[in-house]
Order: structure tokens, then C-alpha cells, then sequence
């Protein structure tokens, strides 16, 4: 995922949205990132262990498409502040 557009504001927000939600789509995590999906009450230890990783996937692939670290603190701010 080397070629991951640069996110660094409105310049590239309609290039980089695009291409997050196609690589979301592709590594069958939109219905994390896009529509929220949470494991179930009654998921087993393993679903729930599945699902922490593949949040943490999105993470590391967020992480890599910030521009600077600046950026980087103030999205993971505001995507605290939303769970």
C-alpha cells in the first residue's frame, strides 16, 4: 500500500476518500469503517479477537495515508471523540 494517496486537506479529499473506500471495499472492511459495524453481544472470544484486528488494519492503513503527524494526532482526536 505504497501508493496510497497523501491525505493533507481539501486539495485531496475527493481523491483520497475514494480511494480509502475502494481499499476498504477491497479488504472487506467498509462495513467497519464506513457503516460502523460492531461484533454482536453474543460473538465468541475469537469474532471479537477478528474484529479488533481488523480494526487495527484500518488503523495502520489511516496512519499511512496522513500527511503529518499533526494530521495524523487531530483525525485519531476526532475519531476517538466519535466512539
Amino acid at each position: 500500500m505504497t501508493n496510497i494517496i497523501r491525505f493533507d486537506g481539501q486539495n485531496t479529499y475527493n481523491l483520497w476518500a475514494s480511494m480509502m473506500t475502494a481499499i476498504f471495499r477491497n479488504l472487506k472492511l467498509h462495513e467497519i469503517v464506513i457503516q460502523g459495524l460492531l461484533p454482536p453481544p453474543d460473538s465468541s472470544v475469537d469474532e471479537i479477537k477478528a474484529y479488533h484486528c481488523l480494526n487495527d488494519s484500518v488503523l495502520a492503513i489511516i496512519i499511512r495515508a496522513r500527511n503529518t503527524a499533526y494530521a495524523l494526532v487531530h483525525k485519531l482526536g476526532s475519531l476517538c471523540q466519535l466512539a
